[in-house]
């Protein structure tokens, strides 16, 4: 705002050696201000500021589609800027007022570049101090100038060497990169591998569309009626034998009927006591021959102990007396 506190957007420059006091509608905006309407824009404006060691310069557009305007040019022959500054942004929105709102500002971007071909605007991180000082040694005024085509050559292969040296210390990490890259594809291959494997057992249980799951259907149908077949098959062959076994059963039931009768007769009695008396003797005559045959084999296990015992105490004396 001006000093009738109308809205009056403007860009000015100015510069401050930190122990002079500037008043905001005094000293602020400055006489040359350029006046722009930067408020509301359909795009984000641009402010653009050239720093030299002897001028500060700055411009700024509406869109970035339009051109430049140039704002302010600051002379700082009598107070060269200093290198080793920082870029600093702040805003002051002014005494605060009832029922008044202050603007908004959004800084959306920054960009900085170095113009300076003789300088490193920014630490390199990813080299070594050696490298580093290679190349701020290369960007001096004294090699940056050749005298003869060797002073060339030599500057060239410096530059060389130092880009040769640089791919020498960061292959170990490239090949590290490149090593985890291909684990990945391999996964990668391998789980598009498993999926389409699923994919193919699900539409073989599950089928896709309409006529896959008629044809499903079908089959499934198909394999019941077949089970069901088999099944009564099966019932039908177990019950025809079921069936013969149960005639055979009656079968002697019938016959011991029939012998039931005669096994009272004295006739029947005789037979059985001679049976008897025979089954006895074998009995005995077997029950002697494994008696006499238990007593061999015990013989002969006590006969192989003691020759074992002998042969043991043989090894003994031998290897220890």
């Amino acid at each position: 705002a001006d000093r009738e506190k109308k809205p009056r957007p403007s860009v000015s420059g100015f510069t401050n050696d930190g122990h002079t006091t500037l008043a905001w509608g005094m000293d602020v905006p400055t006489q040359d201000a350029k006046s722009i309407d930067f408020r509301n824009t359909l795009n984000p404006a641009q402010l653009k500021i050239r720093v030299r060691p002897n001028l500060v310069e700055g411009w700024v557009k509406q869109s970035p589609s339009l051109s430049w305007n140039e704002c302010f040019s600051l002379d700082r022959s009598k107070l060269p800027v200093k290198a080793g500054g920082y870029i600093g942004i702040t805003a002051w929105s002014g005494t605060p007022e009832e029922g008044v709102n202050a603007d908004l500002v959004s800084v959306v971007q920054v960009d900085v570049t170095n113009m300076d071909e003789t300088s490193i605007g920014e630490d390199m991180k990813d080299v070594s101090t050696q490298i580093q000082e290679t190349y701020m040694e290369m960007l001096t005024d004294k090699t940056r100038h050749f005298l003869d085509q060797k002073s060339q050559t030599d500057h060239i292969l410096r530059l060389v060497d130092m880009l040769g040296e640089h791919i020498n210390v960061s292959k170990p990490a490239d090949e590290r990169l490149f090593s985890s890259i291909k684990d990945y594809e391999d996964r990668l291959e391998r789980l598009g591998e498993d999926c389409r494997t699923m994919k193919m057992s699900v539409n073989m249980l599950m089928g896709v569309g309409p006529a896959a799951l008629k044809k499903s259907t079908l089959a499934s149908v198909e394999a019941m009626k077949n089970d069901i077949v088999g099944l009564r098959r099966l019932l039908v062959k177990d019950t025809a034998a079921h069936k013969i076994k149960i005639d055979m059963v009656h079968r002697n039931v019938k016959a011991v009927k029939q012998m039931t009768p005669k096994g009272g007769t004295p006739e029947a009695l005789t037979a059985i006591a001679q049976q008897t008396d025979i089954v006895a003797k074998t009995v005995q005559n077997r029950g002697r021959q494994m008696s006499w045959m238990l007593v061999a084999l015990l013989a002969a296990v006590i006969g192989i102990g003691v020759l074992m015992w002998n042969r043991m105490r043989y090894y003994e004396k031998r290897h220890f007396i």
